[in-house]
């Protein structure tokens, strides 16, 4: 495994298409496993703000051990 989302990792065009516009946090053309992780903390987050407002935020630091060489 190589950490990284990409279309072959058998997601729908449309799908993969609205993850990258909103997950690849460093615009580099990638979606790691950390990226992803804090693409959904920020969408709960959102919902959160939006639908739940007494709710506190979630805090969910990246668990995965992404190698970075």
């Amino acid at each position: 495994m190589d950490s990284a989302i990409t279309p072959e990792d058998d997601i729908e065009e449309d799908h993969y298409t609205l993850i990258m516009d909103k997950c690849d946090l460093n615009a580099d053309g990638v979606i790691d496993a950390c990226e992803l992780n804090a693409c959904f903390v920020e969408c709960e987050n959102d919902y959160r703000h939006e639908n739940c407002v007494d709710v506190a935020d979630v805090v969910c630091e990246c668990p995965f051990n992404i190698p970075t060489c």
